[in-house]
């Protein structure tokens, strides 16, 4: 990595390190580091053709979402993950209080449209022959939604710097390296997904394979054959109770919410790594590594995020 915290760096590091090696695997599809970090960055330059400042994008997880995801902050763009599961109506309000000037939708194959979805015209094509990408382009923010017991899509905002610094932080007490499969099976436009099925892998030049769907969560670890499996406590309480994970398997991180302590002692006995993530979205995020299994905990503070400042969006 360089010493400059971007998304653009990250990729452009592990594209020239290790241009051939895997990077993202949708299904069949496989694509390395160096074609990943060529589409981004192409993505990049045509939405800086658009004024706009900010986008949404909502979907089903695949590799045009993490294209497009990544190239709109790469551009400078800020970028509104938005759950693809939402009622219609509330999607709608959501778009209007975030004040976005261009979404990316699914159902309109990722092209550029307006903030009501309407497919501009000249964006269907990313013609961006004899553009250069200029590398001290400030990358733009990520605006989350979470909840909390008093509000329901309470917005978070996060700088590429607090979720790289993250990362960096979480390498110093789980470990992912390039030998790594990592699964992710969490839906993408959640923190924890984001972070820990992501970019931290990619952070590490891991594979990062990304599920297919609620239909094959029983089916994909054997699919994918992963060595780090991420999940929710009930989706790794499943996962155990159908014998679901596969022998290359050696470390679990759960969360997205309170991990049972039965799920760790029903895990005591055989040789995977379990950890807990939780508390992302607030004031700070922890690993609570449980090693004795007894109840206890040792903390990692992961993330103070410094940019929870969305009332300057409202």
């Amino acid at each position: 990595m360089t010493d400059k915290n971007t998304f653009y760096n990250m990729l452009k590091s592990n594209a020239e390190s290790q241009p051939d090696a895997v990077a993202v695997v949708y299904d069949t599809m496989k694509v390395t580091y160096a074609k990943l970090f060529d589409d981004v960055t192409k993505k990049a330059l045509h939405f800086q053709k658009f004024e706009g400042k900010r986008i949404a994008i909502f979907g089903p997880a695949s590799y045009r979402w993490i294209v497009n995801m990544f190239g709109t902050i790469v551009a400078g763009k800020e970028l509104a993950l938005v759950d693809f599961f939402l009622p219609h109506d509330s999607r709608v309000d959501l778009l209007k209080k975030t004040e976005v000037n261009y979404t990316l939708t699914s159902t309109n194959q990722y092209i550029l449209s307006d903030e009501n979805s309407i497919i501009i015209s000249s964006a269907e094509k990313d013609n961006v022959d004899g553009l250069i990408y200029d590398e001290n382009t400030q990358e733009g923010d990520i605006i989350m939604f979470t909840a909390t017991a008093n509000e329901c899509d309470k917005p978070v905002v996060l700088s590429v710097d607090n979720i790289l610094n993250a990362v960096m932080a979480i390498n110093s007490r789980v470990e992912c390296t390039s030998d790594d499969i990592v699964l992710a099976q969490i839906p993408l436009h959640n923190e924890f997904g984001f972070i820990y099925s992501l970019i931290w892998p990619l952070y590490n030049g891991a594979m990062a394979c990304i599920g297919r769907g609620l239909r094959h969560v029983d089916a994909d670890t054997y699919y994918y054959n992963p060595t780090i499996l991420i999940g929710t406590p009930s989706m790794i309480d499943y996962q155990r109770a159908i014998s679901g994970f596969n022998k290359e398997l050696n470390t679990i991180i759960i969360g997205g919410a309170s991990c049972p302590f039965r799920l760790f002692e029903n895990l005591c006995d055989s040789d995977l790594k379990v950890y807990n993530i939780y508390g992302m979205t607030e004031t700070s995020g922890c690993v609570g590594v449980n090693q004795l299994y007894d109840g206890s905990y040792t903390f990692l503070i992961i993330m103070q995020y410094l940019l929870l400042m969305m009332e300057r969006l409202l």
